[in-house]
């Protein structure tokens, strides 16, 4: 669906504007949010065996943020960059010293293993084929607003050929990547906005650093110990690093909301967005009376304000913002 959409961004950008877009991006980054402060608990594993909260996980957690705001805080330009990652090592290494690591299940793997594509074979099951695409076109509006959040970011322009072409790219890779998942027995993916956050502390949004990364991650693939050692990361260090991204990406679409003119149209808008968008993440089973093609499309806190922000701002009366 990203693909067939793609060539037609330029006239969807009638109607996702950057209102749309800042509601939509806030949104990814307050909803994630929930996830980032899951995780500095211990995740859900914690949840069952009832060290959730414990002192251990916020310890670790704590000991992550620190490192990523102290080196952020240097004046040295390679101390921001590495950052995230010497944030995510700290707090492993000392996860490994105080045997928080669950490397048993590492004895088993392979060194090296290689996909087989279409293991579990092919379907088509026509009557997904509708709330599926539905779904696609949301995740196109996610795309849009992410690419929106970098370019924010990054001092790059968000109107105009320039911007246009990033989106048209970004919608048909992000359709490319999600067929590729499927041919290789993974999840159909869509853009991350916690790369935004990344960008943010380490300064680096460079496409050939983007590139020579991508090809790394193609060739760890390959060698399943080393996604058991990252698999084996505790999920409290993971939440120290990614809370801190999911703020960041709350406050580039805060940045581009205050681009935007906050007519009264505009300021109800926002509101009902996130207003819809927020209470279905705070408050899950508000959909559950609803049919389930609809209760798939609106269990996303994202999805339903960001449906919202696009369906007001093409029908109610005044100028799109």
């Amino acid at each position: 669906m990203p693909i067939v959409l793609s060539p037609f961004i330029r006239g969807a950008t009638r109607f996702i504007t950057p209102l749309v877009t800042g509601v939509v991006v806030t949104l990814i980054g307050l909803t994630l949010v929930e996830v980032g402060i899951m995780s500095v608990g211990g995740g859900f594993e914690a949840r069952r065996d009832g060290s959730f909260g414990s002192m251990q996980n916020l310890g670790l957690a704590a000991v992550v943020i620190g490192l990523i705001l102290a080196l952020n805080s240097g004046k040295r330009q390679w101390m921001r960059m590495i950052s995230v990652i010497a944030g995510l090592a700290g707090g492993y290494l000392i996860a490994l010293l105080a045997g928080k690591l669950a490397l048993t299940g590492l004895k088993g793997l392979p060194w090296l293993s290689f996909p087989a594509p279409l293991h579990f074979g092919f379907g088509f099951r026509a009557e997904a084929l509708l709330p599926f695409a539905f779904l696609y076109v949301i995740t196109a509006i996610e795309t849009v607003g992410d690419v929106t959040a970098t370019s924010v970011i990054c001092g790059e322009p968000i109107s105009g050929m320039l911007y246009l072409r990033r989106l048209r790219g970004a919608v048909l890779a992000d359709g490319i990547s999600s067929l590729l998942a499927g041919v290789f027995n993974s999840f159909p993916s869509t853009t991350f906005a916690q790369n935004n956050g990344v960008i943010q502390l380490t300064g680096v949004a460079s496409r050939r650093i983007g590139t020579i990364v991508g090809v790394l991650l193609i060739l760890l693939g390959l060698f399943p110990l080393v996604g058991g050692v990252v698999q084996a990361m505790p999920a409290a260090v993971l939440g120290g690093a990614t809370i801190i991204m999911f703020g960041t990406v709350a406050t580039a679409g805060i940045r581009i909301l205050a681009g935007v003119a906050m007519d009264r149209r505009a300021s109800l808008i926002a509101a009902l967005s996130f207003g819809l968008g927020l209470g279905v993440t705070f408050v899950p089973d508000i959909t559950a009376a609803l049919p389930p093609i609809l209760r798939g499309m609106l269990s996303s806190g994202i999805a339903t304000g960001g449906i919202c922000a696009l369906l007001l701002n093409a029908v109610l009366p005044g100028k799109r913002a």
